[in-house]
């Protein structure tokens, strides 16, 4: 989406591309690959998510849009789920939050398809033009996913996952070794992670809303593409 959304529309609007995600099988597989151990969710979403990870673990998610929170803990009480939902600002949680990531001790922190509203993209990426603020808001949350406080000395594992396009001529091998090199490069290896495995599931985005590859990136190869779902996983390096 490249237009400007207030919450209650980007939750309206999150709940229609979340949908789609879990009627495609993309949080089971992402659960999946998810090591084992607590689990502190960056963004609950619509609950989706949150109930394929708590299926087999405990999980604390957060997320900071009220409509999307009602939602979530509506699904995740329906599901019996064992999760619990905090409100809060992931890159300016509060005191509060602190102290429940810390009590929680989680192992691996998930971001899964993160993004926000207008107000959150004003907040914390107004120093880009506003058509380049969905991408530059992931790339915060992605460097606040492997620092403190959200990354605490008790993880592990951090789990990220995007909506991408593999572009043609291009083999999943080749996908893969380019997506490693730049999330390490860029995000992990200046934090202490290192990333252990990246894998591909294409997406049918047929009925979505997302504004695929709408955001100019000059690091991305010409030529027609594939949507697909990229999931990566880092582990801490060993000092």
């Amino acid at each position: 989406m490249t237009q400007r959304m207030d919450p209650k529309t980007y939750a309206a609007h999150w709940e229609h591309e979340s949908t789609q995600i879990e009627d495609q099988g993309s949080y089971k597989w992402l659960s999946s690959i998810t090591p084992d151990g607590n689990v502190l969710e960056v963004g609950a979403g619509v609950g989706f998510g949150t109930i394929s990870l708590a299926a087999t673990r405990p999980v604390l998610a957060l997320d900071s849009n009220a409509d999307l929170i009602s939602k979530a803990r509506a699904r995740i009480a329906s599901a019996g789920a064992n999760a619990d939902v905090l409100a809060t600002d992931f890159l300016a949680p509060s005191p509060e939050a602190i102290g429940r990531i810390q009590n929680f001790a989680p192992k691996v922190v998930v971001a899964w398809f993160v993004g926000s509203n207008a107000d959150d993209q004003e907040r914390h990426a107004s120093d880009v033009p506003w058509l380049d603020r969905a991408k530059k808001y992931r790339e915060n949350i992605e460097d606040a996913v492997v620092t403190l406080p959200l990354c605490q000395p008790s993880v592990e594992w951090v789990h990220l996952a995007v909506r991408a396009g593999s572009v043609s001529g291009f083999s999943d091998e080749a996908v893969k070794l380019s997506q490693r090199e730049d999330y390490d490069q860029y995000v992990f290896h200046p934090n202490g992670f290192e990333v252990t495995d990246v894998q591909i599931m294409s997406w049918e985005r047929q009925g979505s809303q997302f504004g695929y590859q709408a955001a100019f990136n000059p690091n991305r190869a010409p030529g027609p593409s594939e949507p697909v779902i990229l999931s990566i996983v880092a582990k801490r390096k060993v000092a």
